[in-house]
């Protein structure tokens, strides 16, 4: 699953260059798809992973709830002044980080939860303009909704899931 995959596509309508990393190639695909430009896989955590893109990036959206997660190697991929914005929540407390890798770096750790009415606005007008939509799989909510809490529990949700009434005829 990219968990970021918003991120990806509300980057790339925004005009960025769009850099996805996940700790699988499997995902190299549907990040492209999506708009990244550029694909940084992780396999090992180790320095080798990190090492061409070093201090390449100028912000780093952290969608991640995997507390096992490079945190020394993430911030190695900053440029000085750049950030790590925290928007994933890990059910465990995340790698310690060096201080050195944040002072030497000269770089930020921060997080957010939300954003202003106003943003959320914007936002929302962009999608419309870009027309931005997730990606989806739907399930029907009669039939499928304990096995989709199980799916959802054991990570095999590829994007979003989406549970559909289909007394309604099927409208979300």
């Amino acid at each position: 699953m990219i968990q970021g995959h918003f991120g990806i596509l509300f980057a790339a309508a925004l005009g960025c260059n769009v850099t996805a990393i996940s700790h699988s190639e499997s995902k190299k695909a549907a990040a492209e798809e999506l708009g990244a430009t550029r694909f940084i896989a992780t396999h090992s955590g180790k320095e080798d992973d990190f090492k061409p893109y070093i201090r390449s990036l100028d912000l780093i959206i952290l969608s991640s709830n995997d507390p096992s997660m490079p945190m020394d190697g993430y911030l190695s991929l900053l440029r000085p002044g750049g950030k790590i914005i925290a928007v994933g929540l890990p059910e465990k407390p995340l790698p310690q980080i060096q201080p050195f890798s944040l002072v030497a770096n000269n770089v930020m750790l921060g997080g957010s939860c939300i954003c202003s009415p106003d943003k959320i606005q914007e936002m929302l007008e962009l999608a419309a303009k870009q027309k931005i939509t997730p990606w989806i799989e739907k399930r029907d909510l009669e039939t499928e909704v304990n096995q989709t809490v199980i799916d959802m529990d054991e990570g095999k949700a590829r994007f979003r899931y989406v549970l559909v009434n289909q007394k309604n005829g099927g409208k979300m």
